[in-house]
């Protein structure tokens, strides 16, 4: 997991960075916030899938579902809480471009992919000990 989270660390802080010399300063949190959104995926798929299946969830989970999350914000409609809550955990650069659509604030959102951030990460700490891991 340390590995993990220096290697996310140093490449989506490097993307942060750039993002902010180029000018779109007030998109470096939401840039940011994938380093939680991702650590949190790799560690509960690194408990419970060690195959092709974890790899093509990680997929799933960081890619797929964002896409079609951002093709639903192009609607129209009023989203729900949670549908805002999985869009600023999974997509948080677009859903910080469309929080207009969203019953919760930014604030909101970020808070919330901070606390699903930890429950992750502490379902994660449970699947360790059950597989007789030693967490450090």
């Amino acid at each position: 997991m340390a590995a993990t989270l220096v290697g996310l660390t140093i490449g989506v802080s490097s993307v942060a960075a750039v993002t902010y010399v180029r000018g779109y300063s007030w998109l470096v949190i939401p840039v940011l916030l994938k380093i939680p959104t991702y650590l949190a995926v790799i560690t509960l798929l690194m408990v419970w899938l060690d195959t092709l299946g974890g790899i093509i969830s990680f997929y799933i989970t960081t890619s797929a579902i964002p896409m079609a999350l951002f093709v639903l914000l192009t609607k129209p409609y009023q989203q729900s809480s949670a549908m805002a809550v999985l869009s600023y955990f999974l997509m948080p650069i677009g859903a910080t471009v469309e929080f207009r659509k969203f019953p919760i604030s930014i604030v909101g959102g970020y808070t919330a992919t901070l606390i699903v951030f930890a429950l992750m990460i502490l379902l994660a700490y449970v699947g360790f000990k059950r597989k007789d891991f030693e967490p450090q």
